[in-house]
């Protein structure tokens, strides 16, 4: 992986999260992944093996966010 991908998953990352979004990377080659992990980028991405795996935490994220402004809703 280049150095400007990395860029540009940062960029992307930090575009992402000033919106209060969420990505996941799916199916990660292990040479690619162990540049994350001596980058430390893996503590700022979310790595998962498949799809499945990445749809499934994604949909935890909304699930988790429906059910927060349910309880805020109802708290007032």
């Amino acid at each position: 992986m280049s150095s400007g991908m990395v860029g540009v998953l940062v960029s992307f990352y930090h575009e992402l999260t000033e919106r209060k979004g969420h990505f996941v990377l799916c199916g990660v080659r292990p040479p690619v992944q162990k540049v994350f992990e001596i980058t430390r980028l893996d503590q700022l991405f979310r790595l998962e093996p498949d799809v499945t795996h990445g749809v499934t935490h994604l949909n935890i994220i909304i699930n988790c966010r429906e059910l927060h402004s349910h309880i805020y809703y109802n708290a007032e």
